[in-house]
């Protein structure tokens, strides 16, 4: 490879990895991300790989990338923050462990699932340390966002990663919401990560010899900026354009924007039509 499609390689992993959140979701995951990575960069390289492995065999061989991925405080379903603006709070779903402890469950369906994923987990943990299984506790607590959590023993981290991590569980406690609509969901805070990613960026560019962002390529578009974009895209031209390569909530408010435009044109010249998707 040559050096200039190095350096062109190299910084788009850095905006891979650092893009400015644009939505409340994407705050919250850039969130986890950085959790985990505290947690992970302590331990064994491999550490993470076995996790994910062990992970996807609870899970029926479904298969994960990433603890963020594996260890979904949503339950696997749509979180529904993926279209709202950026933020430092967010509302998840109660962990499945406080469902089966706060839950009745007069016939025994909770206490048995739970019990079965427990089981299953166990008999494959067999095969590490008591440390390594101490470790794969910290990854679980940083993928749920559960700070408050204390595993004190294997047989402890084993419960928590069970139950939350389940497929069997997960599956019933979706079909049966009823059950747990009482339990309060929990209310995450974190820090603003749109300034965190931000200042990653800037070090990052400036790690890589890139030139420096600007201040006016970090700042969002205005509403009249992206208006006049809309008419026309060439205005770019004239406006810091790397900012775009950089900002998730103004891509997706470009977009949201240009989908208005489109329905109302075509309102226009079809009659009516249906809501913007």
């Amino acid at each position: 490879m040559s050096d200039s499609l190095h350096e062109i390689d190299s910084l788009l992993d850095v905006l891979n990895k650092f893009m400015l959140p644009g939505s409340l979701e994407d705050c919250f995951q850039a969130y986890r991300e950085e959790l985990i990575k505290i947690v992970d960069k302590r331990f064994n390289a491999n550490l993470q790989s076995w996790f994910l492995r062990e992970i996807s065999v609870l899970r029926g061989g479904e298969e994960f990338t990433s603890v963020v991925e594996a260890c979904d405080p949503f339950l696997h379903l749509p979180s529904g923050c993926d279209s709202l603006p950026p933020g430092v709070q967010i509302a998840v779903p109660p962990l499945p462990t406080t469902i089966v402890d706060s839950t009745p469950d007069p016939a025994g369906n909770l206490k048995r699932l739970a019990r079965q994923e427990f089981e299953l987990l166990r008999s494959r943990l067999q095969m590490y340390t008591d440390d390594e299984i101490e470790n794969f506790g910290k990854l679980a607590v940083a993928g749920y966002v559960a700070p408050d959590i204390l595993l004190p023993t294997p047989e402890s981290v084993v419960s928590f990663i069970g139950i939350n991590a389940g497929a069997k569980l997960e599956q019933y406690l979706i079909n049966n919401l009823h059950l747990w609509k009482a339990v309060p969901r929990r209310q995450i805070h974190f820090p603003d990560m749109v300034a965190v990613r931000r200042k990653q960026l800037e070090e990052q560019f400036a790690a890589n010899n890139r030139e420096p962002l600007r201040p006016e390529e970090l700042a969002c578009y205005t509403d009249e900026e992206l208006a006049l974009i809309g008419r026309d895209v060439r205005i770019l031209t004239l406006l810091p354009n790397r900012h775009l390569s950089i900002c998730r909530w103004c891509i997706n408010r470009m977009i949201n924007r240009q989908a208005a435009v489109d329905h109302f044109d075509r309102i226009g010249t079809e009659g009516n039509v249906g809501p913007v998707n």
